[in-house]
Protein backbone atom coordinates (compact mmCIF):
# COMPACT_ATOMS: atom_id res chain seq x y z
CA UNK A 1 0.00 0.00 0.00
CA UNK A 2 1.33 3.39 -0.92
CA UNK A 3 0.30 6.77 0.50
CA UNK A 4 1.54 9.94 -1.22
CA UNK A 5 1.42 13.61 -0.20
CA UNK A 6 2.01 16.51 -2.57
CA UNK A 7 2.72 20.19 -2.22
CA UNK A 8 0.41 22.16 -4.50
CA UNK A 9 1.21 25.69 -5.63
CA UNK A 10 -1.54 27.98 -6.83
CA UNK A 11 -0.68 29.93 -9.98
CA UNK A 12 -2.63 32.35 -12.13
CA UNK A 13 -3.51 29.69 -14.68
CA UNK A 14 -3.65 26.45 -12.72
CA UNK A 15 -2.24 24.51 -9.79
CA UNK A 16 1.14 22.80 -9.97
CA UNK A 17 1.87 19.88 -7.69
CA UNK A 18 5.16 18.38 -6.57
CA UNK A 19 6.05 15.27 -4.61
CA UNK A 20 6.34 15.94 -0.89
CA UNK A 21 6.44 12.53 0.79
CA UNK A 22 5.41 8.91 0.40
CA UNK A 23 4.99 6.02 2.79
CA UNK A 24 4.91 2.33 1.96
CA UNK A 25 2.86 0.23 4.32
CA UNK A 26 2.44 -3.53 4.28
CA UNK A 27 -0.84 -5.09 5.28
CA UNK A 28 -1.11 -7.52 8.15
CA UNK A 29 -2.42 -11.08 7.73
CA UNK A 30 -5.99 -9.72 7.77
CA UNK A 31 -5.23 -7.18 5.04
CA UNK A 32 -5.35 -4.20 7.43
CA UNK A 33 -2.85 -1.38 7.39
CA UNK A 34 -2.04 1.71 9.41
CA UNK A 35 -0.39 4.80 7.96
CA UNK A 36 1.82 6.72 10.40
CA UNK A 37 0.64 10.24 11.18
CA UNK A 38 2.07 12.73 8.71
CA UNK A 39 2.69 16.39 9.40
CA UNK A 40 4.43 19.00 7.32
CA UNK A 41 5.18 22.64 7.88
CA UNK A 42 4.14 25.09 5.18
CA UNK A 43 4.73 28.85 5.41
CA UNK A 44 4.13 29.60 1.74
CA UNK A 45 0.72 31.33 1.41
CA UNK A 46 0.22 30.18 -2.20
CA UNK A 47 0.96 26.54 -1.42
CA UNK A 48 -1.00 23.82 0.30
CA UNK A 49 -0.33 20.22 1.21
CA UNK A 50 -2.64 17.60 -0.27
CA UNK A 51 -2.97 13.95 0.49
CA UNK A 52 -2.63 11.31 1.11
CA UNK A 53 -3.64 9.70 -2.12
CA UNK A 54 -3.57 5.93 -2.01
CA UNK A 55 -2.53 3.08 -4.22
CA UNK A 56 -2.97 -0.53 -3.25
CA UNK A 57 -1.47 -3.13 -5.53
CA UNK A 58 -1.07 -6.87 -5.31
CA UNK A 59 -0.67 -8.97 -8.44
CA UNK A 60 -3.78 -10.96 -9.40
CA UNK A 61 -6.06 -8.38 -7.72
CA UNK A 62 -7.47 -5.14 -9.11
CA UNK A 63 -5.22 -2.16 -8.43
CA UNK A 64 -6.75 0.50 -6.21
CA UNK A 65 -7.17 3.24 -7.67
CA UNK A 66 -4.01 5.06 -8.62
CA UNK A 67 -4.14 6.41 -12.13
CA UNK A 68 -6.37 3.47 -12.98
CA UNK A 69 -9.43 4.70 -11.13
CA UNK A 70 -11.55 4.12 -14.22
CA UNK A 71 -10.29 0.54 -14.36
CA UNK A 72 -10.97 -0.05 -10.66
CA UNK A 73 -14.45 1.51 -10.88
CA UNK A 74 -15.77 -1.21 -13.15
CA UNK A 75 -15.50 -3.70 -10.29
CA UNK A 76 -17.20 -1.65 -7.61
CA UNK A 77 -20.70 -0.38 -7.02
CA UNK A 78 -21.60 3.21 -7.85
CA UNK A 79 -21.62 4.18 -4.16
CA UNK A 80 -17.85 3.55 -3.89
CA UNK A 81 -16.94 5.89 -6.74
CA UNK A 82 -15.75 8.93 -4.83
CA UNK A 83 -13.18 11.66 -5.29
CA UNK A 84 -9.71 11.51 -3.75
CA UNK A 85 -10.51 13.74 -0.76
CA UNK A 86 -13.62 11.78 0.19
CA UNK A 87 -11.67 8.56 -0.18
CA UNK A 88 -8.91 9.82 2.14
CA UNK A 89 -11.54 10.67 4.76
CA UNK A 90 -13.12 7.22 4.42
CA UNK A 91 -9.73 5.57 4.94
CA UNK A 92 -9.18 7.64 8.09
CA UNK A 93 -12.42 6.19 9.48
CA UNK A 94 -11.38 2.62 8.74
CA UNK A 95 -13.38 1.40 5.75
CA UNK A 96 -13.02 -2.12 4.38
CA UNK A 97 -12.62 -2.96 0.71
CA UNK A 98 -12.66 -6.38 -0.85
CA UNK A 99 -10.47 -6.55 -3.91
CA UNK A 100 -11.71 -8.63 -6.82
CA UNK A 101 -9.42 -11.35 -8.08
CA UNK A 102 -8.53 -10.81 -11.72
CA UNK A 103 -9.76 -13.57 -13.98
CA UNK A 104 -8.08 -12.98 -17.35
CA UNK A 105 -4.56 -12.19 -18.52
CA UNK A 106 -5.63 -8.89 -20.04
CA UNK A 107 -7.11 -7.80 -16.69
CA UNK A 108 -3.86 -8.68 -14.96
CA UNK A 109 -1.76 -6.86 -17.55
CA UNK A 110 -4.00 -3.78 -17.38
CA UNK A 111 -3.98 -3.78 -13.58
CA UNK A 112 -0.17 -3.87 -13.61
CA UNK A 113 -0.12 -0.99 -16.10
CA UNK A 114 -2.37 1.17 -13.90
CA UNK A 115 -0.25 0.47 -10.81
CA UNK A 116 2.40 2.99 -11.82
CA UNK A 117 3.12 5.32 -8.91
CA UNK A 118 2.88 9.07 -9.35
CA UNK A 119 5.73 10.80 -11.16
CA UNK A 120 8.55 12.16 -9.04
CA UNK A 121 8.50 9.69 -6.15
CA UNK A 122 12.09 8.70 -5.35
CA UNK A 123 12.64 4.95 -5.64
CA UNK A 124 14.21 4.96 -2.17
CA UNK A 125 10.78 5.88 -0.77
CA UNK A 126 9.01 2.92 -2.40
CA UNK A 127 11.45 -0.01 -2.68
CA UNK A 128 8.91 -2.76 -2.02
CA UNK A 129 6.34 -1.27 -4.38
CA UNK A 130 8.94 -1.00 -7.16
CA UNK A 131 10.19 -4.55 -6.48
CA UNK A 132 6.67 -5.99 -6.73
CA UNK A 133 6.03 -4.08 -9.97
CA UNK A 134 9.33 -5.30 -11.43
CA UNK A 135 8.67 -8.93 -10.46
CA UNK A 136 5.20 -8.78 -11.99
CA UNK A 137 6.58 -7.23 -15.18
CA UNK A 138 9.02 -10.12 -15.53
CA UNK A 139 6.23 -12.61 -14.87
CA UNK A 140 3.89 -11.04 -17.45
CA UNK A 141 6.48 -10.50 -20.19
CA UNK A 142 6.34 -14.03 -21.71
CA UNK A 143 2.54 -13.99 -22.05
CA UNK A 144 2.57 -10.43 -23.43
CA UNK A 145 5.22 -11.41 -25.98
CA UNK A 146 3.42 -14.60 -26.95
CA UNK A 147 0.20 -12.76 -27.79
CA UNK A 148 1.81 -9.45 -28.82
CA UNK A 149 -0.56 -7.57 -26.52
CA UNK A 150 -3.58 -8.60 -28.59
CA UNK A 151 -6.42 -7.82 -26.17
CA UNK A 152 -8.73 -10.42 -27.68
CA UNK A 153 -6.14 -13.19 -27.46
CA UNK A 154 -5.22 -12.13 -23.92
CA UNK A 155 -8.84 -12.31 -22.81
CA UNK A 156 -8.26 -15.87 -21.60
CA UNK A 157 -8.47 -17.24 -18.05
CA UNK A 158 -5.39 -17.04 -15.87
CA UNK A 159 -4.04 -20.51 -15.13
CA UNK A 160 -4.27 -21.01 -11.41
Amino acid sequence: MLAVWQKVYATLTDDSSYFLDAVEVLTDKDGKFLIPKFSAFNINPIARIEGPTFMIYKPVYAVFPGFGAQYFDKYFPENLKVDTYTLAELFKRGISLEFPRLRTWIERIDSHYWASPAYGIPEAKIPNFKRILSEEEKYLEPIKSKYRYDKEKLNIPIDR
